[in-house]
């Protein structure tokens, strides 16, 4: 359990370094996703992220997002769905 704590710890501080700052979702944050496992699929004005080495964990963000709050309600939505599941 131990190491699944230590992997998250590792991946939410990856997330805050590219997602405190969102302002769309460029290739340089696709290239960050990336690094750390998650998955990006483009659909329209949205992207779908899929976290590889965490089962189920799929979370839907704005390709352009409409203010600058944007990244931090994705972190809050990743950041619950931790919480309740791992």
């Amino acid at each position: 359990m131990k190491t699944k704590s230590k992997e998250l710890n590792k991946i939410w501080n990856n997330l805050e370094d590219i997602f405190l700052n969102y302002s769309g979702l460029t290739s340089r944050v696709e290239k960050n996703l990336f690094k750390i496992g998650v998955t990006v699929v483009r659909g329209g004005k949205h992207a779908k992220l899929f976290f590889s080495n965490l089962d189920a964990a799929c979370f839907t963000i704005s390709l352009s997002p409409s203010d600058n709050y944007a990244g931090r309600m994705i972190l809050r939505d990743i950041r619950r769905n931790f919480e309740a599941n791992y």
